[in-house]
């Protein structure tokens, strides 16, 4: 007897589908990845029109936590201190 599998039940989904790999923007436990300091002005920066936009977690490198104001749509990088860096080197996709 002769078996026949369908090659798209058996296919794996290709290695280079960056979708299939990718993070979440805002992780569900971002609060786990962020210092105490970072919560803390996250929390304060929300009373001036910012929110948290992303976490960006590269492989052996530090993570950046970005916010974004929702009224001037500008970008801010939140240093593990708890600052607002406004000037920053951030390339942000649109």
């Amino acid at each position: 007897m002769e078996q026949h599998l369908s090659a798209r039940a058996s296919a794996p989904a290709p290695v280079n589908d960056r979708r299939a790999k990718q993070l979440p923007p805002i992780p569900d436990d971002y609060r786990e990845h962020l210092t105490d300091a970072q919560c803390a002005a996250i929390h304060q920066a929300e009373n001036f029109a910012w929110s948290l936009c992303f976490v960006r977690r590269p492989l052996f490198q530090e993570r950046v936590t970005v916010l974004q104001n929702t009224d001037t749509r500008h970008y801010a990088q939140l240093d593990e201190e708890g600052n607002l860096i406004l000037k920053h080197d951030l390339i942000i996709r649109e």
